[in-house]
């Protein structure tokens, strides 16, 4: 893919390329349109979700201890990831959405601004938190010895990058409110293959490069969440973009942070409470040793690969839900609504009985140590 394709679109005439997005949010064919907005992003999350994957396979090589390290700090990495991409994600795009749908573009702007400063707050406490707490964290799960102090090492790294990601999921949230479900998942495929080829460098060496260790898979995320939010950002301020004003807006509006936090704050509850009950587990099964910390952990990533699926069709719906709303045309949002619900539980059905038939595939990707995997 040559260079041209990390330019930001500009997609001459601006004007006409949002009006047509406008009208296929508003006048598509409900389950075609669906499709086609939801496709990008699964991509997108399914990659992601492979990327990691393989981010654990590398980092199999330096043993259980890193492996177990890892799967400690997953739960708070996918707890950031929901809350960021998913619950305020949700809450910025379908304020975007109801503000574009109803023909207010610079409403949509300043929604922008607010949305990125809100972002990148909440990605500063994040990094307050765990860089404050996390050894505390850790050891109430029960992590001892080297994992415990390899948890903090890699988990202190990842959260050094929690403002840049929290600013690049409120961007590509703020596009896809727009309808633009295309280049945030581009950028973030170019970036998961950057990633894929930069973090095996990181983690073992190359040449004279000293290899890192478990931090240099860290280091390749963050790195991979920098470029990713400069380019989303550039993407915003393209001409004839409706977020082009976005930066003149900034500080944060009480008025519209209500708008985007009465959408958000509800979904966060549900995704508190999946990703406490995961670390839960991972407490009580740690007292059990770095085998099973280990092995439960990678199980825990085969039950995440269903939230590329939801959330690829969750942020579809949300702007065409929302400009329909926006534009006052119930009928359509109920049949976007019931044309949703019915494609994302018959996918995420497909994916979790083919896992349960296949298990030990999963695990094989993993390690080679017959007690990780029998977990």
């Amino acid at each position: 893919m040559d260079a041209m394709t990390l330019e930001a679109p500009t997609e001459p005439p601006a004007r006409a390329v949002r009006s047509e997005r406008t009208r296929l949010l508003l006048e598509g064919p409900v389950l075609p349109t669906l499709l086609r907005l939801s496709a990008p992003t699964i991509a997108l999350m399914t990659f992601q979700a492979v990327v990691n994957a393989a981010e654990a396979y590398f980092v199999g090589f330096l043993g259980s201890d890193a492996l177990a390290a890892i799967s400690l700090s997953f739960p708070l990495v996918m707890l950031m990831t929901t809350l960021s991409a998913g619950a305020y994600g949700g809450g910025v795009a379908a304020a975007v959405a109801r503000a574009i749908g109803g023909g207010r573009r610079e409403e949509a702007a300043r929604l922008a601004g607010t949305a990125l400063t809100i972002g990148a707050l909440l990605g500063a406490t994040f990094s307050v938190v765990i860089l404050t707490f996390g050894r505390e964290i850790f050891a109430g799960l029960g992590a001892t010895g080297p994992v415990l102090d390899a948890a903090v090492e890699y988990s202190n790294v990842m959260f050094l990058g929690a403002v840049p990601f929290w600013v690049f999921q409120a961007a590509a949230s703020c596009l896809r409110g727009s309808g633009n479900t295309s280049y945030p998942a581009v950028v973030g495929a170019i970036g998961g293959v950057v990633t894929l080829a930069v973090s095996p460098a990181l983690i073992f060496g190359v040449g004279p490069l000293a290899g890192m260790g478990l931090i240099g898979a860290a280091w390749a995320v963050v790195g991979y969440n920098v470029v990713s939010a400069v380019l989303l950002i550039r993407a915003l301020r393209t001409p004839g973009s409706p977020f082009r004003a976005a930066f003149e807006f900034l500080r944060p509006d009480r008025r519209r942070a209500a708008a985007i936090l009465r959408v958000a704050v509800p979904s966060a509850f549900n995704t508190i409470q999946s990703n406490l009950t995961f670390l839960a587990l991972t407490a009580l099964v740690a007292p059990f040793g770095t085998t099973a910390i280990a092995g439960y952990g990678m199980g825990g990533r085969l039950e995440f690969l269903l939230i590329p699926i939801v959330f690829g069709v969750g942020s579809a719906l949300v702007p065409l839900v929302g400009a329909n709303a926006g534009a006052g045309n119930r009928t359509r949002v109920r049949q976007a609504t019931r044309a949703g619900l019915v494609l994302g539980a018959g996918a995420g059905a497909l994916v979790g009985l083919t896992a349960a038939a296949l298990p030990i595939v999963w695990m094989g990707l993993f390690t080679t140590d017959p007690r990780v995997g029998a977990l």
